[in-house]
């Protein structure tokens, strides 16, 4: 019988597993490290099973060897060496209160003799006082304690934080290796390909699409970036459909951006639709501005109680102004 954990749960995460595991049996993973993925690849998993061999005491490559005290401590969710920070309920920023907590913990000793670890999960969620709190533990690093920060947005992280951290990127799979997971969940090869095009190959988003109205969502979003980009809507007429709630429409916005900005960048294999195309049209920089102004609005909206239509018409018309002076720009 194996005594060891298998990991990872999902097949495409294995070259990252085992890039991470052989920084931690090499010596040269970093004291801070962060993680970035595309929303829907696994990343959150990723990080439990490697947590899990981070804290265990005897480890294997396949993972954590699930019977010893550590990992029991784990699976009961009390071990002491973890301090997890993680947006609270009804929040929409990491407190600078949670932050401070890192200092003591960091300062105590690792009650397993091995390592402590830190895991802050959407780093980019910190408002800049408590990212400049975290900075003064990152920039003092203890020997035996690891900061496991995750993100979608690392842009939307503080330079300096940034710079602090070692950077582990988790690839997004082929379209064929996620075709083939999809298929194992039920859904038809159409459907598949479908939902593969909108969530920009992630599969797990993927499988949210199809299987909720968030494929609805992100279609009506584009259809109606579309409509702007070609002049056939005004904003004042596109937002009045926006009806989801505005953290999800700016979410979802946040992400048909940077699935252009991914396509126009690397090209996305097998995705020829028609907000690919128009924005094959445009350079990078406006996606980049574009984007940049939405990360700017969804951290607005998480420090101020700002009215939802307001905020969603002065997106709109960011996005027609955007796309008008691209087109200005490239007619010279």
């Amino acid at each position: 019988m194996s005594t060891a954990t298998n990991a990872p749960a999902y097949p495409w995460l294995r070259p990252s597993w085992e890039r991470l595991n052989s920084r931690l049996a090499s010596g040269r993973l970093a004291h801070a490290n962060l993680l970035l993925a595309a929303d829907g690849v696994g990343m959150e998993s990723l990080v439990e099973d490697f947590v899990r061999a981070l804290l265990c005491e005897a480890p294997s490559p396949e993972g954590a060897c699930a019977h010893c005290r550590a990992c029991h401590l784990l699976h009961a969710g009390t071990h002491p060496d973890l301090l997890r920070l993680e947006l609270e309920e009804g929040a929409k920023q990491l407190k600078i209160d949670q932050i401070r907590s890192v200092t003591d913990f960091v300062n105590s000793s690792a009650h397993g003799g091995i390592r402590k670890v830190v895991i802050i999960d959407q780093a980019d969620r910190m408002n800049p006082a408590a990212a400049n709190a975290l900075l003064k533990n990152l920039e003092e690093p203890s020997g035996d304690c690891v900061f496991l920060l995750t993100t979608f947005h690392p842009f939307a992280l503080l330079p300096t934080l940034r710079s602090r951290c070692q950077k582990f990127e988790i690839p997004v799979p082929s379209r064929e290796e996620s075709r083939r997971w999809l298929s194992t969940q039920g859904l038809s090869a159409d459907d598949a390909d479908r939902a593969l095009d909108l969530a920009a190959l992630a599969p797990l988003r993927a499988l949210q699409y199809a299987r909720g109205t968030q494929l609805d969502l992100y279609a009506q979003l584009r259809d109606s970036l579309c409509a702007l980009s070609t002049g056939a809507e005004l904003p004042s007429s596109v937002v009045t459909r926006w009806k989801a709630d505005p953290d999800q429409v700016l979410g979802m916005l946040l992400q048909v951006c940077e699935d252009l900005i991914r396509s126009s960048m690397i090209g996305t294999e097998g995705r020829e639709d028609e907000l690919g195309q128009h924005w094959k049209d445009l350079d990078c920089r406006q996606l980049f501005e574009f984007r940049d102004r939405l990360l700017s609005h969804k951290r607005e909206a998480g420090a101020t109680n700002l009215n939802p239509q307001m905020l969603l018409r002065d997106l709109s018309l960011d996005y027609f102004r955007s796309v008008k002076l691209a087109k200005r720009t490239h007619s010279h």
